[in-house]
This record gives C-alpha cells, structure tokens and sequence, in this order.
C-alpha cells in the first residue's frame, strides 16, 4: 500500500495526534516498511499482480507486474512527466523511470520512506528523472499543469469520503489541478464491488481504511474534472498477495525473529492475515481518467479512442 495522511474526519487527527492509540498512515508505514523488505525483497509494499493462485512468481516480480500494468494505463515514454502521489519507498518510481524512460516526481508523507526512496535515487542512473517530496496528496507544493501524467496507488484507501480540504475529493481536485491538459490519473485501489457489499470487515490494524465503490469514486473524479476512460477489475489477479505475504513471513520466521524480535513478528504475522480474510471479501479496481477541458468537453485523444472502443466498462485482466 501506498502512503497518505490520516485523518479520521475532516477535522480528526493529524499526525501528532493518532487516534485510539493507532499510528496514523505514515507512521505505519515507516515501522512497517523493514519488515516487509526483509520478509518480500521488495521495498514496494502495494499489491502484487498473479496469473492464478498457482502464480509461482515471488511477491517482488508480481508487485513489478502490477506497476507495469499501470505504466502501460499511463502511456509513458521519454519526456513524459509522471507524479506519483502517494510513493512510498520509490520503487515504482525507479522501475517507471527506468523502463520507459520517463521523469517522476514522488510525493508521500512518509518520512522514512521518502529517505530511503531519496537515498535509492541518489545511487541510480536517472539523470534527474526522479525526485522527492514531502507532501499531502490534499496539498501538492506544485504549479498548476506541471504534469502529463499522476498516479496513485494505494492511497485513497487512507482518506475519508468527506467534503473540505482532507478527503478524497480534495486529493483528486489536487491531482486535476497539477495535470496539463489531456494529462491521465490513473487510481489503483482496494473497492467494495456490488456482489461483496457488507460481507467482510475492513482491516481493523491498518490506519485509517476508508473504502469506496467504484462508482463513488467514478462520481469524485466526476466532480473533480476527470472523464473515465477505463475502468479494470484485477481482483483475482491481486487477492494472492496478502496469504503470500503471510507464507513469506512463516519461512523466514527465525531470521525476521533475530531481527526484529518475536513480538513484531507476532504482529506482523496477525497484520497479514487480518488483511488476507478481509482482502478477500474486497475487489481490487484500476481506473484510468483523462482531464475535462475547461469547457467541459473531453480531450480530442480521449474522444477518438472512445469512439472506437466504446463505452468505458468495467473488465478483468
């Protein structure tokens, strides 16, 4: 998962202040970030893209899978600028950059992470194509229309669904504004789908879980001027993930136990499996959207493809 903010409400509790006891988002994920490198072999902690349960690759190569798939949604190429909202340790970033030649901006909240994501880009070729900030999804520190394309990934599952300046709507409006026109957003997140509504629970240990539909998210990128132009259910694909993760925790538990001790690994262990029963009652949803013109026509490219492919529908992978 990716990094954001929590706040419980729109005037709930920042960083400083996690609520009932529970780190808030960043904090998580900058204690958990360790762990899961030494137990994955990935520094990127979102979810894994598998061909069937019987998908044999480690969770490294199916995270680089999934990262892929959205590289392909965003069409990037040399000279395309990406804003990776929510980028944790960097490493779809680094894989982005690298594989299609493009320059990335990351943001996240994440103070750890970000280090590590700074201290990796400093030992890489990139000629300057990748940089860092410390930054709210719900407050980019940049200029209108800097950027071709935006991705998050994994974050707004950590904002709430309310109006004002910290929720969903007001990271998407952030992501429109910083978008040039005919620029892409591409979301890639846990959803509640129609046929799975109220059958599980939500992750109770990870802070601040605010899942959507699909439909309601399709409205706020509405409100917020985008227009859909795919929208993909890779539910089946990314559901190995967590049960994998819990696998990968039990083959290294004595060399995770010497480093960590045995009660991280308890939690660790409990976290995982909390995520997998809950997970498994949950979808898992790509959309991509264009900018609106301002005069509330799509951008030309859009219309063309659109017109040839139909109407956006969703689809598995």
């Amino acid at each position: 998962m990716a990094v954001l903010k929590d706040h419980e409400q729109e005037d709930g509790p920042t960083r400083d202040e996690p609520s009932g006891g529970k780190p808030v988002v960043g904090d998580f994920y900058d204690l958990v970030t360790d762990f899961c490198r030494s137990a994955s072999g990935t520094e990127a902690l979102h979810k894994g893209y598998f061909d069937g349960p019987a998908d044999p690759a480690p969770l490294a190569q199916a995270a680089d899978r999934l990262t892929r798939l959205i590289g392909e949604r965003l069409r990037l190429g040399p000279g395309t600028a990406l804003l990776d909202i929510g980028c944790g340790s960097g490493q779809p970033a680094r894989l982005l950059a690298e594989e299609t030649g493009c320059a990335v901006t990351g943001t996240d909240i994440a103070v750890r992470q970000l280090a590590t994501a700074q201290r990796r880009a400093a030992t890489t070729q990139h000629d300057g194509r990748l940089v860092f900030h410390h930054a709210e999804a719900t407050a980019l520190p940049f200029p209108a229309k800097t950027f071709d394309r935006a991705l998050m990934m994994e974050v707004l599952t950590h904002l709430p669904d309310t109006p004002g300046p910290r929720g969903k709507g007001a990271a998407l409006a952030q992501a429109a504004r910083c978008l040039r026109a005919d620029g892409l957003l591409v979301l890639a997140d846990l959803m509640h789908l129609p046929a799975r509504l109220g059958s599980g629970p939500e992750p109770a240990e990870v802070p601040s879980m605010h899942v959507s539909t699909p439909e309601r998210l399709l409205t706020l990128l509405d409100a917020a001027g985008f227009d859909p132009v795919g929208v993909e259910d890779l539910s089946e694909q990314v559901r190995p993930t967590s049960p994998r993760a819990c696998r990968a925790i039990d083959e290294q538990r004595q060399p995770l136990t010497n480093t960590y001790g045995e009660a991280a690994v308890a939690s660790m262990t409990a976290l995982m499996e909390e995520l997998a029963r809950a997970e498994y009652e949950l979808g898992y949803m790509v959309i991509t959207a264009a900018v609106r013109t301002t005069r509330g026509g799509r951008p030309a490219s859009i219309e063309r493809e659109q017109a040839s492919a139909g109407p956006v529908t969703m689809s598995s992978s």
